[in-house]
């Protein structure tokens, strides 16, 4: 609670655009944490409803500081960098801008795939042979979780672009089509990555993975 917080107040501080941006992704992404909770406990041994928080990635209770990290702590370093420097030059300011926004469309892309396309997305494929694999496997893609990985990266950096405008703050995109297909890219390379980085290359293991998890953490910043 006081991580999302803490990334909630350092994002007000640097614009309502990122404010807007952390809400988009905390409400939708709260909200497809929510649904099929059935299915869900039928895949995952320690699910509980209403446990699992898109800032804490808690499943059972537990959690990590990497944990906490992976999901607020970029977007709190990189609107806190925004808040003490605002004179650095329009390029450096630039990339922060676009890497904040990158950040939750990942984020949020990878939460919209592993939320609804695990329960809703049909057989899963394995993303190195796409050999058939039960539903909630490690590296397992579908369709569906593709499509919406791309549409959880999209609604993020669309609400960031019309709040820019609405605000009158220095654009990052040219227009809402780019900023749409800017934000897919970005959702679709998260729940791409994701699969990879989290699969036992040993064995397959029919248990569903955090986003945030320590392992996923190290090695989607340490590979992108």
């Amino acid at each position: 609670m006081w991580s999302g917080c803490a990334a909630g107040v350092m994002s007000l501080l640097a614009g309502v655009d990122y404010t807007m941006s952390l809400i988009a992704f905390y409400a939708s992404a709260s909200y497809f944490t929510k649904v099929g909770s059935k299915q869900k406990k039928d895949l995952e041994e320690d699910f509980k409803p209403g446990t699992r928080s898109v800032f804490t990635c808690s499943v059972g209770g537990q959690r990590t500081i990497l944990q906490v990290f992976s999901n607020c702590g970029i977007g709190f370093i990189l609107s806190l960098l925004i808040v003490l420097f605002p004179e650095m030059d329009p390029t450096s300011k630039y990339a922060l801008r676009i890497s904040y926004i990158c950040h939750y469309c990942v984020c949020n892309g990878d939460t919209w795939a592993s939320e609804l396309g695990s329960i809703y997305g049909g057989v899963p494929r394995l993303v190195t042979s796409l050999a058939k694999v039960p539903p909630g496997t490690n590296g397992g893609l579908t369709p569906l979780g593709l499509l919406v990985s791309f549409l959880g990266g999209s609604f993020v950096s669309v609400v960031f672009h019309l709040t820019v405008g609405l605000t009158g703050a220095a654009p990052v995109f040219s227009n809402i089509f780019n900023a749409f297909l800017v934000g897919g890219f970005f959702g679709f390379t998260g729940s791409m990555v994701r699969p990879l980085s989290v699969m036992n290359r040993n064995r397959l293991t029919p248990s569903w993975e955090p986003p945030c998890s320590p392992r996923f953490i190290l090695r989607r910043y340490t590979k992108l």
